[in-house]
């Protein structure tokens, strides 16, 4: 079993990881994104400023601090769609992001996915949690564009997860145990 906990600072990140959490995941919002589209159209579903990495040396020194305890950081870019405009964007602060380290995409837009794949081919993409893969077929759907894991939707009950799995080899899962405060 692994931990995967959010953080929006290096501070952060090297506690968790010092503390067992194998997996940290963050937003970045760097200037140029929140001038041009700001917070209402942000690149990830972390939708208050402070719950986002705000420029590059930032996001570099959360992914030292990951790697440092041994964990690994994942980038969310997990809107459920983006506007065709802000695609040259997104795949510029995926390339900062890939650029400083960061292990994987959390994302739920099968364009960006695609793009991802097209960019990065080796790139590992997990599904987050919005794209609401709640059933075999979206599994597989996902499956086909290349996501290695999925992120289960909050709201699915045990049997249905255990359906789900069974139906579904070779896909790894996450869930979350813990929401909220």
């Amino acid at each position: 079993m692994n931990i995967l906990c959010p953080v929006d600072s290096a501070a952060e990140a090297e506690t968790l990881a010092g503390l067992g959490a194998g997996e940290l995941y963050g937003g970045y919002l760097p200037a140029s994104w929140a001038e041009r589209f700001a917070l209402a159209a942000p690149p990830n579903r972390r939708t208050f400023a402070e719950a986002q990495i705000t420029d590059a040396g930032e996001l570099r020194e959360v992914v030292a601090a990951a790697h440092a305890g041994g964990a690994e950081f994942f980038l969310t870019v997990n809107s459920p769609f983006y506007a065709g405009e802000q695609y040259p964007a997104l795949l510029a602060l995926a390339a900062e992001a890939l650029d400083a380290g960061t292990d994987a995409f959390i994302a739920a837009d099968p364009g960006f996915i695609l793009a991802a794949r097209a960019h990065w081919p080796d790139v590992r993409v997990h599904l987050s949690t919005l794209a609401d893969a709640a059933n075999h077929g979206a599994a597989a759907f996902w499956g086909r564009l290349g996501v290695e894991r999925i992120t289960l939707p909050r709201h699915l009950p045990l049997a249905a997860i255990g359906a789900l799995l069974a139906a579904s080899p070779g896909m790894r899962f996450d869930a979350f145990v813990l929401y909220g405060q």
